[in-house]
């Protein structure tokens, strides 16, 4: 396993609440944020790799890493 940097964790997790929900999602009362965060784990370990071709994908499609 490897390490997972928290900020990139966090930054996907409100990505995809956020691309789901639309904007502002993550700041309101009753977001699951411990839901985004599980699914967002292993895109975030795929991103902590150390080839980086997941962030690279991720980049690709828009997302701020």
């Amino acid at each position: 396993m490897t390490n997972i940097n928290h900020a990139e964790l966090e930054s996907i997790a409100r990505q995809m609440c956020e691309s789901k929900r639309g904007t502002g999602a993550w700041d309101r009362p009753r977001c699951k944020r411990t839901h985004w965060r599980r699914r967002a784990l292993p895109l975030a370990q795929v991103a902590a790799e150390p080839q980086g071709i997941g962030k690279t994908l991720m980049r690709a499609i828009g997302w701020q890493l």
